[in-house]
């Protein structure tokens, strides 16, 4: 399975928790390159955080294109 997804683009959608959480974690840690968007910035950021530590390629475009989602989804439900 790691070689599949290695290097790989995958957008995951509610990847601050749950499943979403497990799967960003999983395929960060074997090589995917992902796109990560979540309606909670702050649970996001730290799925974010633990890709870093792990050493992902989580790069920082996807991270920075995570954070916006997540912030653009965080306040168009708040509203």
């Amino acid at each position: 399975m790691a070689r599949y997804f290695s290097g790989k683009v995958i957008w995951i959608t509610g990847a601050s928790s749950g499943i979403g959480r497990a799967f960003a974690l999983a395929l960060g840690r074997v090589g995917a390159r992902l796109i990560l968007s979540a309606r909670n910035s702050k649970k996001l950021e730290s799925v974010l955080n633990e890709l870093r530590d792990a050493e992902s390629t989580a790069d920082a475009s996807a991270n920075a294109n995570a954070t916006a989602s997540a912030t653009a989804n965080a306040t168009a439900n708040a509203k």
